[in-house]
């Protein structure tokens, strides 16, 4: 069986700012195992900060969507000699299909599968979606009967100086207090059902800011100011915004903040990437899919006793109970039990 270890590497995720993220293990492995290749990573414009910085990439590609010919040609003129699919979707199948690579690897989905000769099942059961896109890589790897040496799950993000440097002077305009405990809240998310009801959140601020006496901050990106405005108006004085950002800005506000509450959301991962332990609150997503396997520091709730749990549908067809049913009261008592430990 060939051993012939790969010179040039593509990694494809193009676009979600958590699906990015959780791809940068893989991209981690790759390093470890080959650290003499050219590790590629092409993405979408609105996630490429995520690998910023990264150490373990050489070059970021930057995906144009309005010109996919052009990519076609592109990724087929760099002659990688492996392609690894993380998205697997139409667009991305066929840019590895037609890549020329010798090992193109990607998920078995319908029709799509074609495209790979290393094409990897997806699991039957719930997995932490990072431990799911190393399993292209090692088939990959098992292919050219090679060994890889051990890998972990942890999530990458590299904030810059001049980040922190953002981050550390809004907290002393919030006038926060060096070493005292900010906790973030992260109320926003492109689908309406996978959020947490605007009152929950508002009611979960005043507990905090009255009952722990702690200063709660909230997050918010692009296109997420009525979200989060529908939030502010319920909660009054018990939370701060976030100021406008850049995604590495936000990044960095999030590393120095003690707790992160939010939704099955990006702004999670980058609190799971940058060292932040995260309380999520779930609904018609699985948190085995999506929380990191170990329970600390990244701990979760969710409503029991439905049927429907996780679900993963787009559109609730009852009332949202899953979200709706979830008692602020509830919540912060997992809260007070994570601040104090924290604190001596």
């Amino acid at each position: 069986m060939s051993k012939i270890l790969p010179q040039k590497i593509l990694v494809i995720q193009l676009r979600r700012i958590g699906d990015c993220l959780l791809t940068t293990p893989l991209v981690r492995a790759l390093r470890d195992n080959f650290p003499d290749s050219g590790i590629d990573f092409l993405v979408e414009p609105a996630s490429r900060r995520v690998f910023q910085g990264n150490p373990f990439i050489n070059r970021i590609l930057t995906y144009d969507p309005q010109n996919p010919l052009s990519w076609i040609r592109r990724v087929r003129q760099e002659r990688y000699d492996w392609v690894i699919d993380g998205l697997s979707n139409p667009r991305s199948a066929l840019l590895t299909m037609t890549s020329g690579a010798s090992l193109r690897a990607g998920f078995s989905v319908p029709f799509w599968k074609i495209a790979y000769n290393v094409a990897v099942e997806r699991p039957f059961l719930p997995e932490y979606a990072a431990r799911t896109k190393l399993r292209l890589l090692e088939s990959a790897a098992a292919k050219q009967g090679l060994r890889l040496a051990p890998h972990n799950l942890s999530l990458d993000f590299f904030t810059s100086p001049e980040e922190k440097e953002f981050a550390k002077d809004w907290f002393r305009s919030q006038g926060f207090k060096d070493g005292l405990p900010v906790v973030a809240l992260s109320p926003t998310h492109r689908r309406a059902v996978r959020r947490w009801t605007p009152k929950g959140f508002a009611a979960l601020s005043k507990l905090i800011q009255k009952s722990l006496q702690l200063p709660v901050v909230a997050l918010w990106g692009p296109s997420e100011e009525d979200q989060l405005q529908e939030v502010l108006s319920l909660a009054g004085n018990a939370m701060v915004p976030f100021p406008k950002t850049t995604l590495g800005q936000m990044a960095a506000i999030i590393e120095r903040c003690s707790l992160m509450i939010a939704n099955d959301n990006g702004p999670k991962h980058i609190a799971v990437a940058v060292g932040t332990p995260t309380l999520t609150l779930y609904g018609p997503t699985h948190p085995s899919n999506w929380n990191p396997p170990e329970t600390e520091p990244h701990r979760f709730i969710q409503v029991q006793g439905l049927g429907c749990l996780g679900c993963n549908l787009n559109h609730c067809p009852y009332r949202h109970e899953c979200m709706e049913w979830l008692d602020p009261e509830t919540v912060f008592q997992t809260v007070q039990a994570i601040m104090t430990k924290m604190r001596p």
